[in-house]
């Protein structure tokens, strides 16, 4: 039989074999145990060759898995998922947000963040006056905006809390309050750091029409504690005594006063005023007035517990003020005031207003060195002292972790991380010229033009109450800013977006009404509808405070 090798195998083993299997003698048998040895051998080569192959093959693709794998996630895009429930997102919950960007607090399960490493930069601004039944018209910026929220600005039943200071503050930790009180008592201050700001003389009401007190000849800034006595006339209040002492606690001036208006009530329980004691009396208060004005200068420090009556009565404008009944809270915060009777029995261990149970009234003397006192403590104790801690800086937590921040605000004064800005195209420049990893800005000129707010006394912005043309400058500032920040930054443009002014007048009606009621100058049956308070009121001001805390929220990563 002829054996012919089979043409499509090419390996010798197989067709020497076949070959060479019929061979029955020895010699045969040695020759296939020889080529079974040299086709071993042949096979083990190839093998050796041929595994090193394959094994390089398998190890290229994967470095170029995982180079592809590196690839995609260097050039991944960061973006948002929203997920939020019914109603409306407060506005407070953005400060756990820029925690968790910086890696400081716990993820937000109402905001994901995808690819977070990615996002190094948070920039929030406030631009109040985005209503919502057509925002795009108005701010065509905010067109690409896919995440639009309803929020509520923070605040209670009846009172709006300011939300840039929301966001800038963070609750404390116990260890954290301890930490801050011991701090604060090492840390020395003047009394010029407890002086009220703009705004707070704003907000309080101190007086702004009226006498306004003199540069001083000198230059020289000194220190007085006022107090005054009123009695009744009909519904209004009349000054019968005022008490003027230095630091020292020296009495500068202490004098009666008649008034011009006849005296229905002589309030003799809280004032200590009779008709005996002002029956020899002629000082008018035109001559107290000039006598305060020739004795307290512009430059000097005026120390007394809610003196807004006090100056409001005497019809003085006067700016530097230190209020103890600001510079001390009360245990329940703002907007409650504490009493001074109860301050200076808490801080200062002693009583005073011992007549208010006797029925000889209050010595306006007394009352003055009391503050006096209150304001040396606290200066001596630290700002702290006498405060409700609850508290601390977003800034100086964030700064602690190596994050750069900066504030863009209209204040007169910058501290620490905070830029002052008397317009809006500062904040544009502020925005241009620093580098920072949170910047906190608030655009000011559309809340001014549409009359929600009061503007402060040095914006020198334009204000021509044109709220078209205000639209067209905020949404240009919108979007300078905007391109001025860093890829990836994560912006937050918060909006109030109701009018919030009945709102603002409602309280004012009401913070009157109290303030007669408590100094016992109320006669409701004199008293105009219009600046009454009752139920009617109190349930206006609760329904137009929740208009008032409606906002709009627009979030995205650039």
């Amino acid at each position: 039989m002829n054996l012919m090798p089979d043409p499509t195998t090419d390996e010798p083993l197989s067709s020497t074999a076949s070959r060479l299997s019929i061979s029955q003698d020895d010699a045969g048998r040695s020759q296939v145990r020889e080529l079974l040895m040299d086709d071993a051998s042949a096979v083990s080569e190839e093998d050796a060759i041929d595994v090193p192959t394959q094994h390089k093959r398998r190890r290229s693709s994967a470095k170029e898995k995982v180079h592809k794998k590196k690839l995609k996630k260097k050039n991944a895009v960061p973006s948002l998922v929203i997920d939020l429930k019914e109603g409306r997102l407060p506005v407070k919950n953005i400060r756990p947000l820029i925690l968790q960007v910086f890696n400081v607090g716990q993820k937000q399960s109402w905001c994901k963040i995808e690819h977070p490493e990615k996002v190094k930069n948070v920039c929030v601004c406030f631009a109040h006056g985005i209503e919502e039944k057509d925002p795009i018209k108005e701010l065509p910026f905010i067109q690409n905006f896919t995440n639009v929220i309803k929020s509520v600005l923070p605040g209670s039943k009846d009172y709006l809390y300011d939300p840039l200071n929301t966001i800038c503050s963070l609750p404390l930790t116990k260890n954290e309050k301890k930490a801050i009180l011991d701090k604060s008592k090492s840390e020395k201050i003047t009394i010029k750091d407890l002086l009220l700001g703009e705004k707070q003389l704003q907000e309080l009401e101190y007086p702004t029409v009226g006498s306004k007190t003199k540069p001083s000849p000198t230059g020289q800034s000194r220190i007085f504690a006022l107090d005054c006595e009123f009695c009744k006339a009909e519904n209004i209040h009349v000054l019968t005594r005022i008490s003027l002492i230095d630091f020292d606690g020296n009495v500068v001036f202490d004098e009666l006063v008649k008034p011009v208006e006849e005296i229905t009530d002589y309030v003799t329980k809280y004032s200590g005023i009779t008709k005996e004691l002002l029956q020899d009396v002629n000082t008018s208060i035109e001559q107290i007035q000039q006598l305060f004005l020739e004795t307290v200068f512009q430059e000097d420090i005026l120390v007394g517990h809610s003196l807004e009556s006090d100056l409001r009565v005497m019809k003085i404008v006067h700016e530097k003020i230190v209020d103890t009944a600001i510079t001390y809270e009360h245990a329940r915060g703002p907007p409650s005031k504490p009493s001074l009777r109860w301050l200076t029995k808490t801080f200062l261990g002693r009583e005073i207003q011992a007549g208010e149970d006797n029925g000889n009234g209050h010595s306006s003397v007394e009352d003055a060195k009391a503050c006096l006192d209150l304001v040396k403590l606290k200066i001596q104790e630290g700002r702290c002292f006498g405060t409700n801690v609850g508290e601390i800086p977003i800034f100086e937590r964030l700064t602690q972790k190596g994050v750069k921040p900066f504030l863009a605000a209209y204040t007169p004064q910058a501290s620490a991380n905070e830029v002052v800005v008397t317009n809006d195209d500062d904040i544009v420049e502020a925005v241009q010229s620093h580098t920072a990893d949170l910047s906190i800005i608030e655009l000011k000129d559309l809340q001014y033009n549409l009359q929600w707010d009061t503007p402060s006394e040095f914006y020198d912005g334009i204000l021509d109450y044109n709220v078209t043309e205000a639209y067209k400058r905020t949404n240009s500032r919108l979007e300078s800013i905007y391109k001025l920040l860093p890829e990836h930054t994560l912006f937050i443009l918060i909006s109030q977006s109701s009018n919030p002014t009945v709102m603002q007048k409602l309280r004012k009606i009401r913070g009157n009404f109290q303030r007669l009621e408590r100094e016992g100058v109320l006669d409701l049956s004199q008293l105009p509808k219009e600046e009454s308070w009752d139920a009617d009121k109190s349930d206006q001001l609760v329904a137009e405070t929740t208009k008032a805390r409606e906002s709009l929220m627009f979030i995205k990563i650039t």
